[in-house]
């Protein structure tokens, strides 16, 4: 199962949603983007047998410093929502890599406290749970310049 996050265009989900085209499709006819940021996860999408959305790739491990991915990322994201559609942003399992791109998101080009956006994502999708790893990267971007 994937989630909206609030009203933003951003879904979260897991590898099991993102690989079956039909979840995707009918979870919302906006949904053209999908953003795998798992770098040991392939999905239908890798394997070049779904062109009916634009697919992207940010490689991320559990434990690896997200800071490098988030411009392609949030690039990525904003190319669906300045389209009017919507982007599914999916890891393994919807819980770690996934929501921690999506509260850099939420923090860094929408302007939301770190807690704010984490208490959005997890009203939307109970089970998000960003290390504590991400938590602490996503803080020092906050002290940089950050495009």
């Amino acid at each position: 199962m994937a989630n909206q996050i609030g009203n933003t265009g951003i879904w979260i989900g897991g590898r099991k949603y993102a690989f079956d085209e039909h979840s995707v499709y009918n979870t919302s006819h906006l949904i053209s983007h999908v953003l795998n940021v798992a770098s040991d996860v392939k999905t239908s999408f890798d394997c070049g047998l779904n062109d009916k959305y634009i697919y992207g790739r940010c490689n991320l491990h559990d434990f690896d410093d997200l800071r490098p991915i988030l411009n392609d990322a949030f690039q990525f994201i904003e190319n669906a929502l300045n389209d009017n559609h919507h982007v599914l942003v999916h890891c393994r399992m919807g819980i770690n890599r996934s929501c921690a791109v999506v509260l850099a998101y939420l923090v860094l080009r929408n302007k939301l406290s770190i807690e704010s956006g984490l208490l959005l994502i997890q009203n939307s999708r109970p089970r998000a749970n960003p290390g504590k790893w991400f938590l602490d990267q996503i803080e020092s971007c906050l002290h940089q310049t950050f495009v």
